[in-house]
């Protein structure tokens, strides 16, 4: 009798680790994040096809904490949890909307975004969620305020960081405020970074256009 409970005891820790296994399996293919390739989609003009990521969110992903998207020139992604996948190929698919799906488990390219992957995929998901929600609001003429309260409070937190690995060092000597001084040059190697992709810098162009062009008025 002893040696029968025994078995019994262990078919059934046997069957219980299996079905823990089972709930764990559905739950993280439920939770992995997919990636939605919408081809040739910004073609037709950015204002219809924001329509259609607008709608994406209100119809189907709304209540996911892991969708986002983004803009690559000819075409966009979307990634959004496992348990979606079929409701966003549905409105894709009767919305005549070409699409892929190379990555059934997604993983940055990039090695600082794929080594902090599960903290930037809350960051893109505010992001998506902040573009979406400023456009319902109809303040699509403060990107720059938004973009400054983003920018601004990384390099804010990250101004530890900063002093401790010596980035501040080369600013101490100044009178000046060096983190601010600090969080400037960070912000124009960015800038000078992201405009070597086209070769100029727009703004910059625009500002020396407007000086010449006021000191032809003044002689």
């Amino acid at each position: 009798m002893r040696i029968t409970s025994l078995k019994v005891r262990r078919l059934w820790a046997n069957i219980t680790r299996a079905d823990t296994t089972k709930r764990q399996k559905l739950l993280w293919d439920e939770n992995e994040i997919i990636e939605f390739w919408m081809e040739g989609f910004n073609d037709d003009g950015l204002d219809k096809a924001f329509v259609h990521i607008v709608k994406i969110y209100d119809q189907v992903l709304h209540k996911d904490p892991q969708w986002h998207y983004f803009y690559e020139d000819h075409y966009s992604l979307i990634r959004c949890s496992m348990k979606y996948r079929d409701k966003v190929k549905k409105y894709l698919d009767d919305n005549n909307i070409t699409y892929k799906w190379p990555v059934s488990n997604w993983t940055e390219s990039m090695y600082i975004t794929n080594e902090y992957q599960h903290i930037y995929k809350n960051i893109f998901h505010s992001f998506s969620t902040l573009v979406i929600e400023m456009f319902k609001n109809e303040d699509e003429n403060k990107l720059y305020e938004a973009a400054d309260r983003i920018c601004h409070p990384f390099f804010n937190h990250a101004m530890y960081l900063a002093d401790i690995s010596g980035k501040l060092d080369i600013y101490k000597d100044d009178d000046s405020c060096n983190t601010m001084m600090w969080e400037a040059d960070q912000m124009s190697q960015l800038t000078t970074y992201r405009a070597s992709y086209i070769g100029q810098i727009k703004g910059y162009k625009l500002a020396v256009k407007h000086m010449r062009e006021k000191s032809e008025k003044q002689a």
